[in-house]
């Protein structure tokens, strides 16, 4: 009562800040009064559906009790979306790329039925005394940026309902058994329509070959194969894996098969030096099977200490194996799933199952297989030969 000019004082100073920014304030008597939610819809990249939405942020900023819920429709969509809305509301004859309805709060119904754009504007200068503010620039703005976060939100929503790939680890990548498992991989053989990740791990000195056969499995554009990635890393290569195949490759005097060749040190002098090394080796070998068959023959026994010919590099093969399937065993234990699938095959498929199941003591030991058949297959044909017979009729071969 004292001091009856401070309320008017309050609203003319508001309406001369509002007015500074351009914006025109309704009349004090309606302030606080309005309990109003609008629903703004329309064509998420077009310039009228902006301009609706710059006057509802306009009359939300100036009306304490405004609320407005925007729907940007794709324009693909548009049609079909405002006819079913129009058809369950009860609205008949709308048209336009913009649609504004009023709901009732706290009271649910259909709502009311605005119109367009222009029916927008015509109701906030009637009824809330605000006119529009119009920027074309300003509107084309708005659209763009309204369409790249449509997209941006459509493939989140894509990127979390896509079912998650099996991650697929394959070692020795360059190998020709690799080769053929990865497209049988890639054409859906194996795990059918599921989606896969690729994970191809072999030595650096192999990374080419590795590359190239990457490269065909894309060229290849099969629906099954998300990813193909090439590391010489066993910690990346396991990382998170559903399914490992382990194709390690030994031959018989040691050493990793990649390829079918032995793996060699680069430079053309180690290659000669190898090369005179091994013919060394082997006129050696062959003397010591001379003297061997001469003690035969003479009667003489060997001696309890004496070793057999390379049974030193048979111990010395076996000891890199198992360091070799140790290391994926604990890289496994760390890394992959607890639900890791692991395949091993090769000459020492049963030495690397065992080593891996022992070494990756959290991965149940079901889960750790050998697959000895390529080993199996192998004997049968030098059977067959030797016996000048057909492979298919070898049976029951045992391999120690």
């Amino acid at each position: 009562v004292l001091l009856p000019w401070l309320p008017v004082y309050k609203v003319h100073a508001q309406t001369r800040a509002l007015q500074r920014s351009k914006i025109r304030l309704p009349r004090a008597g309606k302030i606080g009064k309005i309990m109003a939610k609008f629903v703004v819809a329309g064509k998420v990249d077009c310039a009228a559906y902006a301009r609706a939405e710059l006057l509802a942020d306009q009359l939300q900023s100036c009306l304490p009790d405004f609320h407005v819920h925007k729907v940007p429709v794709p324009s693909a969509e548009w049609a079909q979306w405002v006819r079913e809305e129009c058809e369950e509301r009860g609205w008949v004859g709308h048209c336009g790329d913009v649609l504004v309805w009023r709901e009732l709060v706290k009271r649910g119904g259909r709502g009311v039925y605005v119109g367009g754009v222009r029916e927008f504007q015509d109701y906030a200068s009637h009824y809330h005394n605000v006119t529009p503010l119009t920027d074309s620039v300003a509107e084309r703005n708005i659209a763009e940026e309204n369409r790249q976060t449509l997209e941006a939100n459509q493939l989140e929503v894509e990127s979390r309902t896509k079912p998650h790939p099996l991650r697929v680890a394959v070692t020795s990548a360059s190998s020709f058994m690799a080769y053929h498992l990865l497209q049988r991989l890639a054409l859906g053989d194996v795990f059918g329509d599921k989606l896969i990740s690729l994970r191809l791990l072999d030595t650096p000195t192999h990374s080419d070959e590795v590359s190239g056969v990457a490269m065909e499995i894309t060229d290849m554009a099969s629906p099954s194969v998300e990813s193909v990635h090439c590391t010489s890393s066993v910690k990346e290569a396991f990382q998170l894996a559903s399914v490992v195949f382990v194709l390690e490759q030994w031959e018989d005097g040691g050493g990793d098969i990649q390829n079918g060749e032995e793996i060699e040190e680069a430079g053309g002098e180690d290659a000669e030096r190898k090369e005179e090394e091994e013919e060394v080796r082997k006129n050696e070998d062959e003397g010591e099977r001379e003297e061997d068959k001469e003690k035969e023959k003479d009667g003489g026994v060997k001696e309890e200490g004496e070793e057999k010919p390379g049974a030193s590099e048979t111990s010395s093969h076996l000891e890199e194996a198992a360091t070799l399937y140790q290391k994926y065993g604990a890289t496994l234990d760390f890394c992959a799933q607890k639900s890791v699938r692991v395949i091993v095959s090769g000459r020492l498929s049963n030495l690397g199952a065992a080593v891996i199941a022992r070494t990756a003591s959290s991965i149940p030991r079901t889960n750790i297989i050998a697959a000895p058949s390529l080993v199996e297959q192998r004997s049968k044909s030098v059977v067959a030969g030797k016996l000048r017979l057909n492979a298919a009729d070898v049976e029951q071969v045992y391999n120690p």
